[in-house]
């Protein structure tokens, strides 16, 4: 079934259905890390993740107002990005919560948290963040990066897959 629901005029039916329309955009599955004031990592998961621009490296992501606020980011704040692999599916679930069995690793630019067994992590430099609604977009741009051969999670749909797409050409 097709049905068109225009955004101006949002009922609670029309914001489900949207939420299902926008489900069926693939994101990577992305945690944003900091340190927190005991110097543990402290982490929320981005609803949507992207590369912007190779020159200069820029990342976008997207996530929750108190999410955002939890994290304390800001402008000029280093952060780890971390894409999830398979090694760390369960970590999707409980974003926020401090989990022993995460493996965290110091990242050897910026000295950020980021995941050790990741499909890719990258230390990186908040540029901006845009409140829209309940989300905010932030920016920030690359210092560092890696990745492994560990296949990623993709967002999909309301479900989690792997995908593996690096290949050496």
């Amino acid at each position: 079934m097709h049905r068109t629901v225009q955004a101006g005029s949002m009922i609670r039916t029309g914001e489900e259905e949207l939420a299902r329309s926008q489900a069926c955009l693939a994101s990577g599955v992305a945690l944003i890390a900091v340190r927190g004031p005991d110097g543990l990592p402290r982490h929320a998961r981005a609803s949507a993740f992207n590369s912007v621009s190779l020159d200069p490296p820029l990342l976008l992501w997207c996530m929750k107002v108190e999410e955002f606020d939890a994290l304390g980011l800001a402008p000029n704040l280093s952060c780890g990005v971390s894409v999830l692999s398979d090694a760390d599916a369960h970590l999707e679930i409980d974003a926020g919560a401090r989990r022993p069995d995460a493996v965290w690793d110091c990242g050897d630019c910026l000295g950020v948290p980021v995941l050790g067994r990741a499909a890719a992590s990258f230390e990186a430099v908040m540029t901006r963040s845009m409140p829209q609604g309940d989300s905010v977009l932030c920016f920030a741009e690359v210092a560092r990066f890696a990745y492994s051969a560990r296949p990623g999670l993709l967002r999909f749909a309301g479900q989690t897959v792997q995908f593996s797409a690096i290949s050496d050409r």
